[in-house]
């Protein structure tokens, strides 16, 4: 067994046979500059004069196994003693590399799973319209949402019928200010601060302006192009749509959630028909026939205000049967 001062008798002539040998030392200006870099090495001198450092093996040896143990060998078949002194160190580096091999493997494979997730939420979305697991929660299925959507259909025509009626009001407001004003937006749409004064010269454009007319300068005119029947329609059928799919996706977490508690954690049930009555976010009460009988939801809708003060809008949905 080599004692700690057979091992310091050996550190001149063990230092004298790497310093002999290029290829088990980086001597060159450019090898030096890469093993700092690898290593994070500031003083890559002290390291080099203390060869009981921990970072020797891997200083001298790289960070490919094969070479390593190659050069392992080497050393054992010349200098048996010497390569006694390096083994431990060498081993432990193939250790740690084995290791980080693993964890490297294992942090691959979740990023894969993640990814995978990310393509078939993706299609998912494309397909039903909605990211399922966002507005639904982790127990809603694609199954109970499609049934959502269907019992919701008459609900989500009736919505669109009113919207359209209530842009198409929008419209005529505007129209009928401008024309009012003879197309001078100013006049059409004054602009007022904080406190209700007037500043001329300015004017306050509603959002849906853009949609149906143009400004040149001061004054407005109807937008090339376009027809505003089918721009109320479209957004009508596209809000509608929006607002039946959020809810349809909410009401399928609750019930799956519910369904996956009566049949013992395996989701199995099945959504046969849905019923609303009342205005579906404001205060709606949603009846749910499953194979496991019915469920009644109740949806109303809530004001709360943050720690900054901010108003925000929450739609609690509670079982009532």
């Amino acid at each position: 067994m080599t004692t700690v001062a057979d091992q310091r008798s050996l550190k001149p002539n063990l230092q004298s046979l790497l310093l002999a040998n290029r290829c088990m030392v980086p001597l060159s200006d450019d090898e030096r500059a890469e093993v700092q870099r690898r290593f994070n090495l500031q003083d890559l001198d002290m390291v080099s004069r203390d060869r009981d450092h921990p970072m020797w093996g891997k200083l001298y040896y790289g960070e490919q196994p094969k070479r390593a143990r190659e050069q392992l060998a080497k050393l054992a078949k010349d200098f048996p003693v010497q390569a006694a002194i390096f083994a431990p160190a060498v081993e432990l580096m193939l250790e740690d590399l084995a290791k980080a091999d693993a964890e490297r493997a294992e942090r691959k494979l979740a990023m894969q799973a993640r990814r995978d997730g990310r393509v078939a939420r993706a299609a998912q979305r494309d397909e039903l319209g909605v990211d399922l697991k966002t507005k639904g929660g982790c127990y809603a299925t694609p199954a109970t949402y499609k049934a959502m959507r269907a019992g919701l259909k008459p609900i989500e025509d009736a919505l669109a019928a009113w919207l359209k009626e209530l842009y198409t009001a929008d419209y005529n407001a505007l129209l009928s200010k401008l024309t009012a004003a003879d197309w001078d937006t100013i006049v059409a749409f004054p602009w007022h601060d904080r406190r209700g004064v007037l500043l001329p010269g300015r004017a306050d454009l509603p959002m849906e302006f853009s949609k149906f007319f143009v400004r040149n300068g001061i004054t407005a005119s109807p937008a090339p192009g376009v027809e505003p029947a089918a721009v109320i329609a479209r957004d009508a059928a596209r809000d509608a749509d929006e607002a039946v799919a959020g809810f349809a996706a909410k009401l399928a977490g609750k019930v799956d959630g519910s369904l996956k508690e009566l049949s013992n954690g395996v989701l199995s049930g099945n959504v046969d028909s849905v019923s609303v009555a009342g205005n579906m976010w404001d205060n709606s009460v949603v009846t749910v026939r499953t194979n496991y009988g019915e469920q009644v939801w109740h949806t109303k809708v809530i004001w709360n205000r943050s720690v900054y003060g901010k108003s925000f809008n929450q739609w609690p949905t509670r079982r009532m049967s």
